[in-house]
């Protein structure tokens, strides 16, 4: 967009990338390493939720075609006379 202008200076524009280019270097190059051991830890605490919210799903969905079956059962039981 900058180069769309017209009259724009180019070597300022050189310049001006050539140092963005330089602090994006030493902020990468300066950027602390994860810790594998924290890392391996968040992970298996994910992995943890995973399976806790999937077994509660499961759970969930049991009850609900428990309910469901229920009732299904009370309205073919209701259409019957009374004996």
């Amino acid at each position: 967009m900058l180069l769309a202008i017209e009259n724009y200076d180019l070597e300022e524009f050189e310049s001006l990338w050539q140092k963005y280019q330089h602090a994006l270097t030493r902020y990468c190059e300066s950027a602390v390493r994860a810790d594998p051991d924290l890392l391996q830890g968040e992970l298996t605490w994910v992995q943890q939720v995973i399976k806790q919210v999937t077994q509660e799903r499961a759970a969930i969905s049991y009850q609900l075609v428990s309910l469901q079956n229920g009732r299904k059962a009370v309205d073919q039981y209701g259409r019957f006379p009374a004996e």
